[in-house]
């Protein structure tokens, strides 16, 4: 069989507008919108917040003009593009508390002002899904009637940190996570208990619809800037399902296959807007017939499993991903359950990206690597492995969230014998100074 050459794909965060790029197979289309060159954002609230640095002109923003720079020098059809609307597409957000009222209790929800520590409320926010406000509004109300105290940085004490919100997009039902300054359930009462009660009584009520789909607590008592702790010890569900589930494909498509998620495990703030981008990888890798796929820094497996899917179990060999987050696998493996034919090729271990390439051996035989470092970009074990002369692999599919690691590992690559074949930008984040590329890299 002749060799395949192992391609390489980049996605970097952004503000979601999307640069259309040529791939040879093409890409999908991306989602067309009106006007997509002048959308704008208004929101009450855009004075204050942190979150958006302009409502206007979204692709201006300085990480898009730089990635229009570095990738026109190596492909010069670079494009950036919008692959979701401008507003009401933030359907997973974490947002810090603070007092409602210095003697009375309660708490307000926001995002903290630049340089402070001092938090920006953001009840009408516009990007937000409206369940978010809407869960907002509901959890505030709450906190009130149980004078629920609020955590304080100065001295470490409160009860209340953060909260986190993921909107089901099927049912528009909103998972709560209440992040609470304590280390075990014991010392959370009887503060908590009295509020997921009041939590439940609220939502609901008096025949309007219901907003909650889970409600979860998070112990996280350390000192530091970490919003949750990790591990299973620090998390408990105490209201409704486990698993948030989004179909794979559209509702009308008859089909099944789906990607669950719980509130330890990482998902796009803008999953619809990700979605485009795992759909054009995998139609790429369907086109492309590649055969045997490892995802690395894969979490929940959305890239590997999406290709997975679009493959119907036809001409693969294997996929195989890998992460080191624990709580993915079991979110992997009830996904993997609806891939009917396909789920016999796809495999799932817990590891770095570090220890997959040097002790799990991952790589092996695989024709296609897709990568989806955190914003500080790939580590170094994995590009000192991807530029050496012995490396057999010649397609790689790269998704990141960070422009500068982006760029500093294109390059380290294309000294080490790589090309960029194709590269693609998208704005998942409208408003905010940020980019989402797709590059596709192969060996010369």
């Amino acid at each position: 069989m002749k060799p395949v050459k192992l391609l390489l794909i980049v996605l970097i965060t952004t503000p979601p507008f999307l640069l259309s790029l040529s791939l040879s197979p093409p890409l999908a289309p991306p989602t067309s919108f009106t006007n997509p060159t002048t959308p704008t954002i208004t929101c009450p609230h855009f004075d204050d917040c942190s979150g958006c640095v302009t409502s206007s002109s979204l692709l201006s923003v300085e990480k898009v003009k730089s990635s229009l720079r570095f990738f026109r020098s190596h492909y010069p059809s670079y494009t950036v593009s919008i692959p979701s609307p401008v507003t009401e597409w933030r359907t997973s957000a974490k947002l810090a508390v603070r007092p409602y009222s210095k003697f009375d209790g309660g708490c307000v929800f926001g995002l903290f002002k630049s340089n402070t520590h001092e938090v920006s409320p953001i009840p009408s926010c516009t990007v937000h899904h409206p369940s978010i406000n809407k869960a907002i509004k509901l959890i505030e109300q709450a906190t009130i009637k149980t004078k629920t105290s609020a955590f304080k940085e100065s001295s470490h004490s409160g009860m209340l940190r953060y909260i986190m919100l993921q909107v089901e997009r099927r049912t528009n039902l909103t998972s709560l996570t209440l992040v609470w300054n304590a280390e075990t359930y014991k010392d959370t009462q009887p503060h908590l208990s009295r509020l997921v009660k009041e939590l439940k009584k609220l939502d609901g009520a008096t025949g309007a619809p219901k907003i909650f789909h889970s409600i979860w607590v998070n112990y996280n008592g350390k000192k530091g800037n970490a919003i949750s702790s990790r591990g299973d010890e620090y998390w408990e569900r105490l209201a409704g399902p486990e698993f948030i589930r989004e179909n794979l494909f559209d509702d009308n498509s008859g089909r099944n296959e789906s990607l669950f998620f719980t509130p330890s495990v990482f998902r796009q703030g803008n999953y619809e807007g990700f979605t485009i981008i795992a759909k054009e990888v995998a139609n790429y890798i369907k086109e492309s017939k590649l055969q045997r796929i490892t995802e690395l820094y894969a979490g929940v497996g959305l890239l590997g499993l999406t290709a997975a899917a679009y493959r119907e179990g036809k001409d693969i060999e294997f996929v195989r991903c890998s992460d080191e987050n624990p709580a993915n696998l079991k979110c992997f493996q009830k996904s993997k359950k609806t891939l009917g034919e396909s789920a016999a090729m796809v495999t799932y271990v817990k590891a770095s990206a570090s220890d997959a390439v040097l002790e799990n051996d991952e790589l092996d035989g695989a024709d296609a690597l897709i990568v989806d470092p955190p914003r500080k970009g790939l580590d170094e074990d994995l590009l000192n492995f991807l530029v050496d002369e012995e490396c057999e692999i010649e397609t790689l599919i790269y998704v990141s969230c960070g422009f500068d690691s982006l760029a500093s590992n294109v390059e380290r690559l294309l000294l080490g014998g790589w090309k960029v074949e194709k590269a693609k930008g998208y704005l998942l984040f409208p408003g905010s100074n940020h980019i989402e590329n797709l590059v596709i890299m192969k060996k010369k």
